[in-house]
């Protein structure tokens, strides 16, 4: 507001840069305090030539949330209809190889492993994963097989032997 008088004063003596805007009541008010800024005011008394603006009241508008319609949700899609990437030999192999292994030889790894803390909480899931995923019947993914062969490894190595 300070620069709104600042180029106010300006145009009032003779400076201008553009068409000169009528003055409103609000600058008048502003300029008209700026000036008077040591003279005493008494309380509640407005100036003559402020008008009275009646308050802004906004109307209340109800939140409707609208209903969930089945068909605009996002499904999940089967991976069965995902498309599959081509697997090489190495992977067809190292896919083969943690198949394998036993059902009962994942349980008992993830088993050893949370009683002995040997391997970590990640370890321990894809152990008991493997184990469920040999007991259906089914084959892991390439990403699966590789970290299964890599914690079976780690297993008999950090002193793990089936029982």
């Amino acid at each position: 507001l300070k620069a709104m008088l600042v180029v106010r004063k300006a145009w009032e003596s003779g400076i201008s840069f553009a068409s000169v805007v009528p003055v409103t009541t609000v600058e008048k008010l502003l300029a008209s305090t700026e000036r008077n800024v040591d003279a005493p005011t008494v309380m509640n008394e407005a100036p003559q030539d402020v008008v009275e603006v009646p308050p802004v009241v906004s109307p209340v508008v109800p939140l409707v949330i609208p209903p969930v319609v089945p068909s605009l949700v996002p499904q999940k899609v089967p991976t069965e209809d995902a498309p599959v990437a081509p697997q090489t030999a190495e992977e067809r192999g190292t896919i083969a190889e943690a198949m394998q292994v036993e059902p009962g030889i994942w349980f008992q790894i993830s088993h050893w492993a949370k009683e002995s803390q040997m391997l970590n909480p990640f370890q321990r899931s894809l152990a008991y994963s493997m184990g469920r995923l040999r007991e259906a019947g089914k084959e892991p993914s390439i990403k699966q097989a590789k970290w299964a062969l890599v914690l079976h490894k780690e297993a008999y190595n950090s002193g793990f032997t089936p029982g």
